[in-house]
C-alpha cells in the first residue's frame, strides 16, 4: 500500500512537473522569421474575475473576445540587411521596434536590442537617427520558469544640433533648432504563473511573465525666441517619469507572446485600470494576414466605453429592416433595439441600465442572420 502511495505521489509530482513551463530560446524569433501579430484597442479591465488572468499555478486562463482591429507583420531579417549596419558590429539580426529598424543580438541572456534607426520620438516625423543603447537591454529574456525574476537596465543619449526640425504638437507647427534627448530606464521580469492559454486560434502551454519598466525621459528643445525649454514642462505625452506595464503569456516553441496585455499604470487607479492594448499571436495558416479579407458590412460605437448613451453607427448594409442585440458574457441578450437602415446610417442606444462591464453588440436581419459583432464596455462614474 505505502508502494503504491508513493508512486502515485511520484506520478502526480510527474505530472505537475511536465506542466510547468520554462522558457529556453524557442520563443525567441530568429532571422528568417515573419510573425503575425493581431491588435485590439478595446479597452478590457485585466483584473476583472470574468477574465481570470490571475497568477499562480496550473491555472486555464481563456480569452475570447479579442478580434483583429490591426494586423502587424513583424519581419526579422539578418543584420547585413539594416540601412546603418555598420553602425551596431555585434548585432546579428534587424527587426521593428519604434516604427524603425531594431538592431539585436542573440547571447546568453535571450534578445538583446542594441539600438534602433529611426525616430525616438513620435512628434517628429522622418527623423532618420542611429541611436545606440548604453547599456543595451533585453528585450525577451530566455532561460525563465515559474518564481523567476529578471532585471535589467538601458538608456541612450541624443543630441541634435542645427537641426531646424518641424514640430507639431496639439495641432501647433513650430521649429526646433536643436534638442537634446535623455532616456534611462530599468526593466523588471517576473514570472508569476503557469498554466494553458486559449484564444481564439489555439490553445498553448504557457508561462505567465510580467514585464515593469520604470522609465525617465528628459528632453530639451531651443525655439525661436523662447530659447532652451524644457519639453515635460509643455505636457508632450512621453517626457518625465514612466511606468509601463506589460502582462505576456509565452510558450517556449512559439516565437514572441501568445498575448500580452499593456496595463496603463500611470492612471490614479492604476490596480484597476484597462489595458491599453492587447496584442496576440495569429498563426498564418489561420488568417491569410497578407491580404486580410475586410469586411463588407461595419457597425461602431462611441463613446467606447461607454456610460448612459452610445450612438451605433452603420456602413455597407442592405437597406431593410434590422435589430441592434447586446449581450452579457454569458451569451444572453440583455438589450434589442429595432432599427430601419436606408443608408449610412447612426442610431443612439440607451445603456444607462446596464451596469459595469464588458458586452457583445451586433447587426441582425430580419431573419435573425448575425451579420457583425464587435464589443461595447459600459464603465459608471
Amino acid at each position: 500500500m505505502k508502494k503504491l502511495l508513493l508512486l502515485g505521489l511520484y506520478l502526480g509530482l510527474s505530472v505537475a512537473m511536465q506542466a510547468q513551463i520554462t522558457l529556453g530560446t524557442g520563443h525567441i524569433p530568429q532571422a528568417g522569421d515573419k510573425l503575425y501579430i493581431g491588435i485590439d484597442s478595446t479597452e478590457f479591465w485585466y483584473d476583472n474575475p470574468d477574465y481570470g488572468l490571475e497568477t499562480g499555478e496550473n491555472k486555464n486562463w481563456e480569452f475570447d473576445l479579442i478580434q483583429i482591429e490591426k494586423m502587424q507583420v513583424r519581419d526579422y531579417k539578418d543584420v547585413s540587411e539594416g540601412t546603418v549596419t555598420d553602425s551596431f558590429p555585434d548585432a546579428d539580426m534587424i527587426g521593428p521596434f519604434f516604427g524603425g529598424e531594431g538592431y539585436y543580438k542573440h547571447d546568453a541572456d535571450g534578445l538583446t536590442l542594441l539600438g534602433y534607426y529611426g525616430s525616438p520620438i513620435d512628434i517628429v516625423e522622418n527623423l532618420e537617427l542611429s541611436v545606440a543603447f548604453d547599456p543595451s537591454y533585453t528585450v525577451l529574456p530566455a532561460n525563465m520558469t515559474y518564481g523567476d525574476t529578471y532585471t535589467d537596465t538601458y538608456a541612450f543619449h541624443e543630441e541634435l544640433i542645427n537641426a531646424n526640425l518641424e514640430v507639431t504638437v496639439s495641432g501647433i507647427t513650430t521649429i526646433v533648432n536643436s534638442a537634446i534627448l535623455d532616456v534611462a530606464s530599468t526593466v523588471d521580469y517576473v514570472a508569476d504563473g503557469w498554466g494553458t492559454f486559449t484564444t481564439p486560434y489555439g490553445t498553448w502551454d504557457v508561462l505567465r511573465v510580467v514585464r515593469t519598466e520604470y522609465r525617465e525621459t528628459q528632453g530639451m528643445a531651443e525655439l525661436p525666441f523662447f530659447g532652451w525649454q524644457d519639453l515635460a514642462a509643455f505636457g508632450i505625452e512621453g517626457f518625465g517619469p514612466d511606468t509601463i506595464r506589460t502582462i505576456m503569456f509565452l510558450n517556449d516553441m512559439v516565437k514572441e507572446p501568445i498575448i500580452e496585455f499593456e496595463i496603463d499604470n500611470n492612471s490614479p487607479h492604476a490596480a484597476n485600470s484597462p489595458a491599453k492594448a492587447i496584442r496576440f499571436k495569429i498563426p498564418s495558416s489561420v488568417v491569410d494576414v497578407e491580404t486580410p479579407e475586410m469586411p463588407q458590412v461595419d457597425i461602431n460605437a462611441f463613446p467606447n466605453p461607454a456610460v448612459n448613451d452610445v450612438s451605433i453607427t452603420t456602413s455597407g448594409f442592405d437597406v431593410g429592416a434590422y435589430h441592434i442585440n447586446v449581450y452579457n458574457m454569458l451569451g444572453r441578450i440583455v438589450k434589442q433595439q429595432a432599427i430601419d437602415i436606408t443608408g449610412d446610417s447612426s442610431f443612439r442606444l440607451d445603456v444607462s441600465n446596464l451596469s459595469r462591464g464588458t458586452y457583445l453588440y451586433n447587426i441582425s436581419d430580419s431573419s435573425g442572420n448575425m451579420l457583425i459583432t464587435k464589443r461595447l464596455v459600459v464603465i459608471k462614474p
